[in-house]
């Protein structure tokens, strides 16, 4: 159809009607013309197309009210709905043309023009030659008439005639060669029917007809009555195009916008098309649910206004300038994220891609979002699992250091890279770790620990690489430095420690280093020389510092514990006279007394409200306190001018029928010094003045302690107590 517009030698032109608000027409709109309207007045097509016929005309026909009459016919053409035919001499073009108006739909109509100048010259000079003498009225009729057949038969639209019986008395030449129908069959069109002939005014309808082809057809038709001169109806005039490939072509559009409704709506992601403008032309159900906003809120809404980030905004409009004349664009064909905006003004991540399609004779942008909020979330979690993993591999979990295999992988780098000599290896040992853990827990073991790390980092955070190696041992390597730096660095590490106070803690540190100048020496002999430096470091103020431990937990349990003080000496001096008694050596006597005064050091884990409770001791406070010589044990073992009395420590609450703790020990297994601590802490405790009991007089404590000779103590033990030291 649209070729044989284009190539038909009859000059077409199709015309849109814009109407004002009360339906009238007002202005004609150019849609097409054919290549015959282009030679017909000397102009391209392209310069007529979306012009208005007042803009038009003017440059086909000289007369004002020429062109004034034309639109008014074609005014009344459209109100009526009937063809209207005219003949105009132009002008501007020296030519006679036959025009005949066709209303199309009830918002277009053609005008189909014939040049009547060289096929009708001869016979129009005849008709002037005697027009004087011949009835003009019936010259007219006779012009006309020739004029109308050619028209009928030029006209690129099927137009046929039926009388009152609805018998087909004409058709023009297109309806013969297009519809391919013959008069037999015409009887049998639907395009015959009589149902026109009750309707007023022009109707319009959309038929199905079969062909010799014996294909069915989509007829669009235009009818009418047709009335004589008294207004007597005397059939149906009908106009009318096939339109079977438009209906194929619609059908085909349908089915494809079914298909993507039916995709869009029921896909999670969202699907957005905007037009040229970036207004929105489709919102689908997952576009409302992601960004929140319903279709009736956002349809012909700038996009960017709605879920842009104003520091997207600029970059989307500059987009689509670009795209709305080209339908191409940077982000065309692209996967992308970005932040988009939810309706309640929450920002969060989305994945879009952009393409093109050219709909509706202007380019739509068709957007495919998804929301990435969970993906996004995700990867965090696994980018910072990561991170850790990462982190944990090369660093010590509690300090945060470099851990002992970084550092030693580092230190192969840095001794292989000759730049960084001279470089020192440094060691560093806390000194009385296990003592702190023993005499006040692993957790103040810990802080310790932390706490000289944190120096380290501080005092060394630009300079060096600071690592753990293990429980209380600190590596650090010093590039381009030399042994007077060393021990400048060594100095400062120092003092730092003895400006820091933790609690009852002491902090000490012993250190160690080597310096390696050049390449001929060995790494592993600077190690071997810097572990060497730090071990004999740590017998030279170790030892210092494990006593002067040991002194601050005896304080801290005098400080914490009422009347412990006071128990402590008594029970050492009771310590002292037994052995005494019993015939020991001065040393003997020196280390049972000394024993004495320790023998509740394990006291320092026991909480304070336990020791100095008033009521009765439930059996797991019983189990708390009942550690304590165990504690103490650990606590002596670890200071080496009293592990000799750990032992002594450790048993001084067996029992000689061996029901004691903490390993029911009996009998001569205990070890003496032991025996005569319990009998000692026994008298005192039984005669002290504690808040929670009654204390006893001497002699009542005298006869406790017989009534539990050979259970509880030694029996020997209590008779010398009793008669050598009491009596």
């Amino acid at each position: 159809m649209v070729e044989f517009f284009e190539e038909t030698p009859v000059a077409f032109s199709f015309h849109e009607i814009i109407m004002n608000q009360e339906g009238k027409p007002v202005d004609y709109n150019t849609v097409k013309v054919n290549h015959a309207f282009e030679n017909l007045i000397g102009c391209k097509g392209s310069e007529l197309i979306n012009q208005s016929l007042y803009k038009v005309l003017p440059d086909i026909l000289y007369d004002r009210n020429e062109i004034d009459g034309f639109l008014h016919m074609i005014q009344e053409a459209i109100l009526s709905g009937n063809k209207m035919d005219t003949v105009a001499y132009m002008n501007s073009l020296h030519k006679y043309i036959s025009i005949s108006i066709f209303l199309i739909g009830k918002a277009h109509f053609a005008c189909m023009y014939h040049d009547l100048t060289s096929e009708e010259s001869e016979r129009i000079n005849e008709i002037e030659a005697v027009q004087e003498k011949a009835n003009p009225y019936k010259k007219a009729i006779k012009v006309e008439s020739k004029l109308l057949e050619m028209i009928l038969d030029n006209a690129p639209i099927g137009i046929w005639m039926t009388n009152e019986k609805s018998e087909t008395i004409f058709t023009n030449r297109f309806f013969n060669e297009n519809f391919n129908l013959s008069l037999e069959d015409y009887a049998g069109c639907v395009m015959t029917n009589l149902d026109t002939l009750n309707k007023e005014g022009t109707q319009y309808y959309e038929e199905i007809v079969t062909f010799h082809d014996n294909k069915k057809h989509f007829i669009e038709t235009i009818k009418t009555k047709v009335r004589d001169q008294n207004g007597i109806v005397q059939g149906v005039l009908g106009l009318g195009v096939d339109i079977t490939e438009k209906k194929e072509s619609e059908r085909a559009l349908n089915e494809s916008e079914s298909k993507f409704r039916a995709i869009s709506e029921s896909a999670l992601d969202a699907v957005i098309m905007m037009d040229g403008e970036g207004k929105v032309a489709y919102w689908s159900p997952s576009a409302e649910r992601i960004f929140g906003y319903t279709k009736e809120e956002i349809l012909g809404e700038n996009l960017h206004n709605k879920i842009m980030p104003e520091r997207y905004q600029q970059q989307f409009i500059s987009g689509f300038t670009e795209f709305k004349d080209t339908g191409k664009g940077p982000s065309i064909g692209t996967l992308i994220e970005l932040m988009a905006i939810h309706k309640c003004g929450r920002e969060f991540p989305i994945e879009m891609a952009l393409s093109s399609v050219y709909l509706q004779q202007q380019y739509m942008a068709t957007a495919m979002i998804r929301d990435i909020t969970i993906r996004k979330e995700a990867e965090k979690i696994i980018r910072d699992r990561q991170e850790q993993i990462d982190y944990l591999y090369n660093h010590d979990y509690l300090t945060g250091l470099f851990n002992r295999m970084y550092v030693e992988k580092v230190t192969k780098e840095i001794d292989n890279n000759c730049s960084n000599l001279p470089y020192t290896y440094m060691i560093l040992d806390i000194n009385g770790l296990k003592l702190t853990n023993d005499a006040f827990g692993h957790e103040m073991g810990d802080r310790l620990i932390i706490k000289v790390a944190y120096i380290l980092k501080e005092l060394f955070r630009n300079h060096g690489l600071i690592g753990r190696f293990s429980g209380d041992e600190f590596v650090a390597i010093f590039p381009n430095t030399d042994t007077v730096m060393a021990d400048q660095i060594k100095a400062e590490i120092l003092q730092a420690i003895s400006n820091t106070k933790m609690d009852s803690v002491i902090l000490s540190v012993a250190i160690g280093y080597a310096t390696k100048t050049s390449n001929e020496q060995e790494i592993s002999e600077i190690l071997k020389e810097a572990s060497y430096m730090m071990h004999k470091d740590k017998l030279k103020h170790g030892k210092t510092m494990r006593s002067q431990t040991l002194e601050t937990v005896l304080r801290n349990i005098n400080n914490h514990y009422s009347n412990e003080q006071v128990h402590t000496e008594r029970v050492s001096q009771y310590c002292e006279l037994i052995a005494r008694a019993m015939g020991f050596r001065e040393n003997e006597v020196f280390e049972i007394k000394l024993a004495g005064s320790l023998h509740d050091v394990g006291k320092i884990m026991v909480p304070a409200e336990l020791l100095n409770k008033v009521e009765k001791l439930t059996e797991k406070e019983k189990q708390i306190i009942n550690r304590h010589p165990e504690t103490g044990y650990q606590i002596l073992k670890g200071v080496d001018e009293y592990a000799h009395l750990a032992e002594i420590v450790l048993y001084h609450h067996e029992r000689w029928d061996g029901k004691g703790y903490p390993s029911g020990l009996r009998e001569s297994a205990i070890p003496i010094q032991s025996r005569i601590i319990t009998v000692a802490d026994a008298f005192e405790a039984m005669t002290a003045k504690r808040s929670y009991q009654k204390s006893k007089t001497k002699e009542e404590a005298m006869a406790e302690l017989r009534k539990c000779a050979g259970t509880q103590f030694d029996t020997d033990i209590v008779d010398i107590f009793i008669s050598k030291v009491l009596l």
